[in-house]
């Protein structure tokens, strides 16, 4: 039997959330969900600012705002953060989480390695949390997309979803390896 995971309960009142890689398909739907939950949401991306904030992003920064610093520990920024994309960024984030803070991580597209200290984690008590996508059961699946599907609904990161064919496949993937890409792609069979 499966434990329960824990619920580490972040709240709009604690302060600033951060989504790294906001510009991409599950970072724009963050994005878009906790404005709607009403944090005060840091978008982390290199690109398309202008619709980040139309997703509800109170501010953007470009992705310089975690590259590599030397130093274990960085004054604190945000209270809770949710990253789309793991390695060097993901490491750097942690350095800048309040005290009691949570970083959710989903996602591994500029690495899977994760080099960083104990320090956050044992000087600000700061939680790294996975997302399991896979092995949550089938009811708890249901729950969260019952959510999606009702008050938890992004229909502006919805709307910008590119619809492609299979002859676009190549072209796509090609510009989401260059960092050229935004937005959510659905693969259409149709066209």
């Amino acid at each position: 039997m499966r434990p329960k995971a824990p619920h580490h309960g972040a709240r709009p009142e604690q302060g600033k959330v951060a989504v790294s890689g906001a510009s991409g398909a599950v970072g724009s739907v963050s994005v878009e969900l906790l404005a709607k939950l009403g944090f005060e949401v840091v978008a982390i991306s290199g690109k398309a600012a202008d619709s980040l904030k139309s997703l509800g992003a109170a501010e953007v920064v470009g992705r310089d705002a975690l590259a590599e610093d030397k130093k274990p520990m960085l004054k604190p920024a945000f209270a809770n953060a949710v990253d789309t994309v793991g390695g060097t960024p993901l490491a750097e984030l942690l350095k800048q989480i309040l005290p009691g803070g949570s970083v959710s991580c989903c996602g591994l597209v500029a690495g899977p390695q994760l080099q960083t200290t104990v320090l956050p984690f044992i000087l600000r008590g700061v939680n790294l949390l996975g997302v399991d996508s896979v092995e949550i059961p089938l009811a708890e699946k249901e729950t969260v997309w019952d959510k999606f599907a009702g008050d938890w609904k992004c229909p502006k990161a919805e709307a910008s979803a590119k619809r492609i064919g299979r002859a676009d496949l190549d072209s796509a993937l090609k510009a989401f390896l260059e960092g050229e890409s935004a937005g959510k792609i659905v693969l259409d069979h149709a066209i």
